[in-house]
């Protein structure tokens, strides 16, 4: 019973993915698989809420508990993932988004190899190095 009513419900989150129109106005969001990414995470299999993204994308805070639940799965494919995350932070130019961005980099730093992940911070220093708050930051964390 349960199985024969998940799928249809699968069924309906999917059709609704592949019907789905640009939005009309700026401020709405575009359609995307992030309620099916979402059931599939909490259902605990991220190989499948992978997969629905790749076929239908996603956005907002699903992009990151994507990222998180598939980086044992997944390394080198979540790492831009936690990049786009980790510029939009920095993006948002204040202290709190400058302390997710380095939170995020803490994350993200087991996943690189370790002189790929220093050519990366380096990187990440010279684009940024305007914004103080951020490099004492990143100093703090011994980077």
């Amino acid at each position: 019973m349960w199985a024969d009513r998940r799928d249809e419900a699968f069924a309906r989150l999917r059709a609704e993915v592949d019907r789905r129109e640009p939005p009309r106005y700026r401020w709405q969001p575009a359609a995307d698989a992030s309620l099916l990414v979402e059931v599939l995470l909490w259902e605990g299999d991220p190989d499948a809420a992978w997969a629905e993204a790749q076929r239908g994308g996603c956005s907002g805070p699903t992009v990151m508990r994507l990222a998180r639940a598939c980086r044992e799965l997944r390394p080198g494919e979540v790492i831009p993932l936690y990049q786009r995350e980790i510029e939009a932070a920095i993006g948002h130019k204040n202290n709190s988004a400058y302390a997710e961005a380095v939170e995020l980099l803490g994350e993200v730093e087991p996943l690189f190899e370790a002189d790929v992940f220093a050519d990366h911070l380096a990187a990440l220093r010279r684009t940024h190095r305007a914004k103080r708050n951020l490099m004492a930051l990143l100093a703090a964390r011994g980077w």
